[in-house]
């Protein structure tokens, strides 16, 4: 064979195999069948929203889906907590946290009917979320929040009793909380 005939079919055929690889080609759906992933997602863990509270891009039915979030302004200082309101409607709700105290902060929204003073905890500072009187529902986006800094609180929120708790690491008997009523919507 002559080598520019060699070199024709050679390009030709690469070019072919081009054509047939192109992203085009690969977006088209084919009749074989995918092999799903084997690996399972992660465990829950406690500073993961849990059954009754979602994330603000779950797929909810339309009907309950809200388009503007009730907004919570929360402020932290040294040994207290602040909010310029301890209630909303059911639905997504905004805590909009800022750290105002003089050490960095781990804040999580608990779903509770206990009062904010008798959270249960553990002998390791964390919260007691074994306890069946306490669901962990969130945690802002930065946490723990640093001095002088916010961060948001995102989550859809049913009715009931929750609690929003502050502690610097390590000290959760120094903790400080704000109860928060969720009221059902109305029609």
């Amino acid at each position: 064979m002559k080598p520019k005939a060699f070199v024709a079919i050679s390009t030709g055929s690469l070019l072919l195999l081009m054509s047939c690889s192109s992203p085009a080609n690969l977006e088209q759906e084919t009749d074989v069948p995918t092999q799903e992933s084997t690996t399972s997602a992660p465990e829950s863990t406690e500073e993961t929203a849990q059954e009754d509270a979602a994330s603000p891009s779950s797929n909810g039915n339309a009907s309950d889906t809200q388009t503007t979030a009730s907004t919570i302004k929360v402020e932290i200082a040294n040994n207290r907590m602040g909010m310029d309101r301890t209630e909303a409607d059911t639905g997504l709700v905004s805590f909009n946290i800022r750290n105002d105290s003089k050490k960095r902060m781990r804040v999580f929204l608990l779903r509770t009917d206990l009062p904010g003073d008798q959270i249960p905890f553990q002998d390791d500072n964390n919260i007691d979320i074994e306890d069946p009187a306490v669901k962990r529902v969130g945690r802002p986006e930065t946490n723990p929040l640093p001095v002088g800094e916010s961060s948001v609180l995102e989550r859809k929120l049913r009715p009931g009793n929750y609690v929003l708790i502050a502690y610097a690491p390590k000290r959760i008997a120094d903790a400080v909380t704000q109860e928060i009523t969720i009221h059902a919507s109305k029609p």
